[in-house]
């Protein structure tokens, strides 16, 4: 007769500890994550009604749009929650005229103010066309100035104008509200302990883009177009493109 197996934790038996480690403490510490003032023990009302629908889908339930079967992948979860989010936040944004690479521009630069579009760019993941462009539109509403870069004659220097720090200001608290309105079913604690671990989730996405692109640039693996591969060569240099071989000549031809 077989033995029945032992149930496994709900955390896989070590998720526990990783959410507690030094990565996760490290990026609470960096963006001022501290102990929340209270806890879900004493949560009433509405709150209280949420976390526990909540425990009951997280049991195995149904919820109304959401079939059982993709309640069980995080994944999934994580991203429509953020399609979500991404969405109610831009239509408060655009009540002021700002879209969310706009207002996340003009974050970065109150606190940065004179970088280069370059480093802006970097600093909030911003691919260069998408870049420019946002900078042009905050520039049209008198939000934002180039002026020549003190350092570097190629580049230019970018500063907050006034009206710029005012309509951040506005943004800051439509983006309060957006966040209130989503972690609304949350206690405190359950909000602290959130941001740890989406932060945590956020560096190591950070990371494995860093390696990706530098893969890239001392030529990784690429597609071929046409013939469908490259082939690897020695580390450092750039693939060499795989080509058929020439047909063989008849006898005679």
């Amino acid at each position: 007769m077989s033995r029945p197996r032992p149930e496994r934790p709900a955390d896989g038996g070590n998720g526990g500890a990783r959410a507690g480690g030094p990565v996760v403490e490290g990026a609470a510490q960096a963006t001022g994550a501290g102990t929340p003032h209270a806890t879900g023990a004493g949560a009433s009302g509405p709150r209280a009604g949420a976390a526990q629908t909540a425990g009951q889908h997280s049991a195995g339930a149904s919820a109304p749009g959401l079939h059982a079967a993709l309640l069980r992948n995080t994944g999934y979860l994580v991203s429509r929650v953020g399609h979500y989010a991404a969405r109610r936040f831009g239509e408060r944004m655009a009540t002021i005229g700002l879209s969310s690479r706009m207002w996340g521009a003009l974050n970065v630069l109150a606190s940065e103010d004179g970088i280069s579009q370059q480093a802006l760019g970097r600093a909030i993941g911003m691919d260069p066309s998408s870049m420019v462009a946002a900078i042009d539109a905050l520039e049209s509403l008198g939000y934002v100035e180039r002026r020549p870069h003190p350092s570097d004659r190629r580049a230019h220097a970018l500063h907050v104008t006034s009206a710029g720090r005012a309509a951040l200001e506005r943004g800051r608290e439509l983006a309060r509200q957006a966040q209130e309105e989503l972690l609304a079913p949350l206690s405190e604690r359950e909000r602290a302990d959130l941001h740890k671990l989406l932060l945590a989730l956020a560096v190591a996405a950070q990371d494995a883009t860093a390696a990706d692109a530098a893969h890239a640039a001392t030529g990784g693996d690429q597609p071929d177009e046409a013939a469908g591969e490259w082939s690897a060569t020695e580390v450092g240099r750039r693939p060499v493109r795989s080509r058929p071989a020439p047909p063989k000549r008849r006898a005679g031809g």
